[in-house]
């Protein structure tokens, strides 16, 4: 009987290091020039075997449709055959180049937004953006000059100085950082949506699919490393 316990220990590791196939993975095209590759590199250190197949689009993808295992996306599950594993908030941030807010009127509250060229993520789904703070909420229509499904297009139209931009703190980070970009209207959150793994109810019991899933967990914290970088970071846990 121990020996049979021990066989079947042993056969259990042996299936989970020797997981294999293809995993086939939509992403945003911000989270994977930037960070996708650092798990895959991860992932293929504890299990070679298996290969991916990676579509980096910013255009919203259903998994079962299109044939992916996992699509990491910004926004709720779209019908009741996915499941959604929330990873962390995906915070966003007004920004222009201190050139194009140089000799212009400061903005100082929500309603001056409306007076500049304006670009955006094209599936954002509202068109009146919630600007708060402790005291005050306000909503503002904001009709974008420039609205598109790439988010480095958007933040092309800042940094060219053509604009105000609302970007992901995870593609402006870096800009923010080096002063190629600078925040407008910090004292002001907006609506957050979550940055999420969505995959197949079919998925769950997959090993290839569980195990990249929980390395994403253990990988992206509900502080991740560039709201860090930008002391954004709530400090608590993400609400359910």
């Amino acid at each position: 009987l121990i020996d049979q316990m021990q066989s079947l220990s042993q056969r259990s590791r042996d299936t989970t290091t020797a997981v294999s196939g293809v995993l086939r993975i939509a992403a945003l095209n911000g989270f994977a020039l930037q960070h996708l590759p650092g798990v895959i590199e991860n992932f293929r250190k504890k299990h070679p075997s298996v290969d991916f197949d990676v579509f980096a689009n910013d255009q919203v993808v259903d998994p079962v449709q299109e044939g992916y295992d996992i699509v990491l996306q910004i926004f709720p599950p779209a019908s009741e055959s996915l499941i959604e594993r929330k990873l962390f908030l995906m915070r966003g941030v007004f920004v222009a180049t201190p050139e194009y807010l140089a000799g212009r009127p400061p903005i100082l509250s929500p309603d001056d937004l409306c007076l500049h060229d304006f670009a955006c993520y094209r599936y954002y789904p509202w068109r009146r953006w919630s600007l708060f703070n402790d005291s005050q909420h306000n909503e503002v229509t904001l009709v974008p000059a420039l609205r598109s499904n790439s988010v480095h297009l958007v933040q092309e139209f800042a940094r060219r100085g053509m604009g105000i931009a609302y970007l992901p703190t995870m593609v402006a980070c870096d800009d923010l950082t080096d002063g190629r970009l600078v925040r407008i209207l910090p004292g002001y959150e907006t609506d957050t949506p979550y940055f999420s793994a969505v995959y197949p109810t079919s998925h769950r019991g997959t090993a290839k699919v569980k195990l990249f899933l929980d390395l994403l967990s253990s990988m992206f914290s509900m502080e991740p490393e560039w709201d860090q970088r930008l002391g954004l970071t709530p400090g608590n846990a993400l609400p359910e």
